[in-house]
């Protein structure tokens, strides 16, 4: 993975550099913010400025749905504001064929209850076998990999653990590969040649903004996060961050996002060239099988 470059003051447009977005993604400086902007609505419903604003609060807390109805009322009154791409891209509808020339949210899609139970059982076995099973993850940049502490935290599992779980996971991910295909307009993807990690996020772990594409990587079309953990669940946070990019120029907007909520047993497929961040976990005591574990990947192009 690419690590993020330097660059100028926050909230412009602009590369990101290493530094998380923790104080822009606080939920409750967001929904103290939200509370504003509702009571500017109820004083005037149709203002176009307050309902973009609006919008980009709900799918900053997450919630898709109402950002989506949100967006409409905005198109309704305002058509050339908000483009078909910001609603499309918040609830698997059909994006446009054309890719806005200015930083736009992330599409992605959510699968709920992916697995079976007895599937999800497998996994949890396999990640029981301890942290003595699992090494720190490293980080690619044009230095070369390795483990950089201020761009990520996390722990992947070592080939025997993948080795239990990717026959099968990838039978999975084929029944639905194209449908991914076709929903991101991406052509030429090999099915065959999918590339996947296990990653537990603990305590403290995080991951800055960075997009999954770059030297060594330039191939991988699709990322993904099945994400799994045991119930009851023993850590917040950890939400991943779906930074608005423009995929022409490669900049994006560090304060305008969409927040994915860790849910068990869920699948979240986005295009790699986007950059995306995952918030600090806070896990409840220093046990292993607190944490936040994902089955993590890329889906490639053909001949690569």
């Amino acid at each position: 993975m690419q690590e993020p470059s330097a660059s100028a003051e926050l909230g412009l447009t602009r590369k990101p550099r290493t530094v998380g977005l923790t104080l822009f993604a606080n939920l409750n400086l967001l929904k103290l913010a939200k509370a504003k902007v509702e009571q500017k609505l109820a004083a005037h419903p149709n203002d176009a400025r307050t309902l973009r604003q609006m919008g980009d609060l709900q799918r900053k807390l997450g919630d898709f749905g109402a950002a989506s109805e949100t967006y409409r009322k905005l198109k309704a009154v305002d058509d050339d504001a908000v483009a078909a791409w910001w609603i499309g891209a918040l609830n698997g509808e059909q994006l446009p064929a054309s890719v806005p020339e200015e930083p736009h949210p992330t599409p992605f899609i959510r699968i709920t209850n992916f697995l079976t139970a007895a599937q999800r059982d497998v996994l949890l076995d396999a990640v029981r076998q301890g942290r003595e099973h699992f090494v720190p993850a490293r980080t690619a940049s044009t230095a070369g990999a390795g483990v950089n502490l201020d761009a990520r935290a996390a722990l992947v599992a070592e080939r025997s653990v993948k080795r239990q779980i990717r026959p099968w996971f990838v039978k999975a991910l084929a029944r639905v590969m194209d449908d991914v295909a076709r929903h991101f307009r991406v052509r030429g993807m090999d099915r065959r040649n999918v590339e996947l990690s296990v990653t537990a996020h603990h305590h403290g772990d995080f991951f800055r903004f960075h997009q999954d594409i770059g030297p060594g990587a330039d191939s991988r079309l699709v990322s993904f996060a099945y994400y799994f953990h045991r119930e009851p669940k023993d850590f917040s946070g950890g939400d991943l961050l779906l930074c608005d990019t423009c995929i022409a120029t490669g900049d994006c907007r560090l304060a305008a996002f969409s927040r994915i909520e860790p849910i068990n047993n869920s699948l979240v497929f986005f295009p790699s060239a986007y950059y995306h961040e995952v918030l600090p976990v806070r896990a409840n005591g220093d046990a292993f099988g607190n944490a936040r574990f994902t089955v993590n990947g890329w889906l490639h192009r053909a001949g690569k």
